[in-house]
């Protein structure tokens, strides 16, 4: 049965699972500096925060994770789930993390280039 339907020019269609795009690097808009310039570390609790979002995938539909962590020690200090990627979301994760630890004493880096919807 298979090679006939080979043999006829048939082929099963297959649903390619999406990915989504997260970074848009054409574009002139200015580039936050790389202040940890891939560096990692640091030396104690509430110095440097990172965040980033998760995409998870939920009955054909996505949810976002907006998380902050504290590089030290790797916790989750704040964080916020959304169903767009509207950056009010990321702010109530970020007010989040200042009302449970203060403000961080060196600096805080944003999501890497984020474009986000005001």
């Amino acid at each position: 049965m298979l090679s006939t339907d080979r043999s006829a020019g048939l082929k099963a269609n297959r649903k390619r699972s999406f990915r989504p795009v997260t970074t848009d690097s054409k574009h002139k808009l200015p580039v936050a500096p790389n202040l940890l310039d891939q560096v990692f570390k640091s030396d104690g609790l509430n110095r440097i925060w990172l965040s980033d979002i998760t995409y998870i995938p939920i009955n054909g539909k996505w949810i976002y994770l907006f998380a902050i962590k504290d590089l030290f020690n790797r916790e989750i200090v704040g964080w916020e789930l959304g169903s767009t990627l509207e950056t009010t979301h990321f702010l109530k994760g970020f007010e989040k993390a200042l009302s449970r630890r203060g403000y961080p004493k060196s600096y805080f880096i944003p999501i890497e280039e984020f474009n986000m919807q005001a």
